[in-house]
């Protein structure tokens, strides 16, 4: 038979690992399981200092940073341009 189907297959689900009390009270500090997810990938609270902290720019820095957001402005506009005109071509293709 020539005619493959594609497997269908259900998505495994695991349960959570539970680790005994008394297992857990035994491991050093850095191997217990912890309850949220890596500090690093957590946003900073909106009242920490690095979140307030100002950032003051030099004048090359802002220099440097207003030419490349104008790049980007330029950019995107070129891209919405080109969106547009495809969009048009697209519909006049299909009335075809």
């Amino acid at each position: 038979d020539s005619l493959y189907k594609p497997i269908e297959r259900a998505p495994r689900r695991f349960n959570k690992l539970a680790v005994p009390k008394a297992l857990q009270a035994a491991l050093p500090y850095k191997s217990k399981p912890k309850l949220d997810a890596p500090s690093a990938a957590k946003k900073p609270r909106k009242g920490s200092l690095k979140a307030l902290r100002a950032v003051v720019a030099e004048p090359e820095e802002r220099a440097a940073a207003k030419l490349m957001q104008q790049v980007h402005t330029m950019y995107n506009e070129r891209e919405r341009k080109r969106k547009r005109s495809m969009e048009v071509r697209r519909a006049a293709h299909a009335k075809k």
